[in-house]
Formats: structure tokens, sequence, C-alpha cells
């Protein structure tokens, strides 16, 4: 199961004895506020299964709503009611004339392909399709940032603003006027934006 940070990572980059319980109900309700934000740019942190009904009429692709996608478990095109199950079918493969293929998982882009290997049109109406999708490791910058945020809220929860471990001039984390995670907001926000242009 993949997690954010664990509460063992927060005790240690806070400094604290492992074994000291004391704060352990307080630290873990920032580890779980923080996962949503991250969640709501990346998608699940956590593996999620999810079967989502498309249409699919004239398209040669569809975009998933949970991403990034791990893998797929099923697909299934149907013809009016006649149901063909899809295989995967990386491009360039050859293997029949109902396949797809996982373009771009942190997308959720599936296209549609054919017996050449190429993109083709659906020839059905509707796609069932089942998928995994979360992330199967926290990207060491997120980890980071989370860590960071979460060391400040501890900070602002036992000093107010003034900080426990750096100087104000090495730590300039101010909770008045920035979000409650700021760094872990920038960097998903950047990301949000690479994603857009590309």
């Amino acid at each position: 199961m993949t997690q954010l940070v664990t509460l063992p990572q927060v005790k240690a980059h806070l400094g604290m004895p492992a074994g000291d319980t004391t704060h352990d109900t307080e630290l873990q309700a920032f580890i779980d506020a923080a996962t949503p934000i991250v969640e709501y740019i990346t998608g699940p942190v956590n593996p999620v299964t999810t079967t989502e009904t498309l249409a699919v009429a004239g398209c040669s692709f569809v975009v998933l709503s949970k991403v990034p996608v791990i893998s797929v478990t099923s697909a299934i095109e149907y013809l009016v009611t006649q149901p063909f199950t899809l295989t995967a079918q990386p491009p360039g493969s050859t293997t029949s004339n109902y396949g797809y293929s996982i373009d771009r998982p942190e997308s959720g882009l599936i296209t549609r392909r054919g017996i050449t290997g190429m993109p083709m049109n659906f020839l059905g109406s509707t796609l069932v399709i089942t998928y995994t999708s979360g992330l199967a490791s926290v990207p060491a910058d997120i980890k980071l940032a989370a860590l960071e945020d979460i060391r400040g809220l501890w900070q602002q929860t036992q000093q107010g603003i003034r900080p426990n471990f750096r100087s104000m001039e090495e730590d300039s984390w101010m909770p008045q006027d920035m979000r409650m995670f700021p760094r872990m907001a920038a960097i998903l926000e950047g990301r949000k934006r690479t994603q857009a242009l590309a």
C-alpha cells in the first residue's frame, strides 16, 4: 500500500524519538489532511479499482477519469448488446482487430487499436472498462514537500509561527499568508501546468 508519507518518516523528520507516541494522533491527522491535496492533482495515492462506462462511437481513444493508470483489468466493447473483449495491444504489435493500448498512463489515454496495430475507431458505441489507478511510488520531491509542510504545521500548533528547527532566515514558512501545504501545493500546481502543456 502506497503512502504519501508514513508516521515514522514524519517523526524522524521532526527529530522525535521513534518510541515517543505522545503526538502520534496529531501527526497522523496532518498526514491524512495532506493526502487528498496530492490526490486532487495526481489522482489516487493508494491504488484503487474503478469501472467506467464510456460512449465511444466515432472515437479512436478515451480518457479515463482516475489517473495515473497502473493497469487495465478488462475492457469490453459493446456493439449494441453484443460484448467483445478487447486485449492489450501495445503500439507495433498485431493481435486482433479488438485491441487497445495504454498510451499515456499519467493522463489516462487509452487508444483503440486494430489488427495492424494502428489506431482505429471503436466499432461499438459503448466501452465498459475496469482499471487500477494510483501511484506505484510517491515522487521524492512531493514526499519531501509533504514532510516540510507537516513540519511547518507542527511548529504552528506548538509555537505559533516561530520556527523550531531553524532560524527565521532559513525557514520562511508563514502560515498566515500561505496555504496549509504551500510547498506541496507549489510542486503539484507546477506539475499540473506541465501536464496541461504536454
